[in-house]
């Protein structure tokens, strides 16, 4: 078992890459400094990098999933400011770095093999 991290922030809902060179995760501070809600970050195991994917701190970024290919990243968010807020799923391209809204009132998704 080896320590990823050492930083005071609290992080959920690992998910490695099928290659097994990234780690996408939801982290925020304990303090709860960067806003309420876990942002999307991903870790290099190569380089040991840490990049912070999303920065809407009112936005809650969870449940990752990696795609067969190891280059693309589906996860589920909703705005911790609105009471019933609606999920949406975000989809991440590590190849081009882009973020887009895949749809919305969604909570759950998945790749069909």
């Amino acid at each position: 078992v080896t320590r990823l991290f050492d930083e005071p922030f609290e992080e959920q809902w690992p998910a490695w890459s099928p290659d097994g060179k990234l780690l996408a995760f939801g982290r925020r501070t304990l303090d709860r400094q960067g806003g309420r809600g876990h942002q999307f970050w991903l870790h290099d195991t190569l380089t040991g990098e840490r990049t912070r994917m999303t920065t809407d701190t009112q936005y809650n970024n969870l449940v990752f999933l990696w795609d067969a290919t190891s280059n693309r990243v589906l996860f589920r968010r909703f705005n911790l400011e609105i009471n019933y807020p609606q999920s949406e799923l975000w989809l991440y391209d590590h190849r081009t770095g882009e973020i887009r809204l895949l749809v919305t009132n969604a909570t759950a998704g998945a790749w069909i093999p």
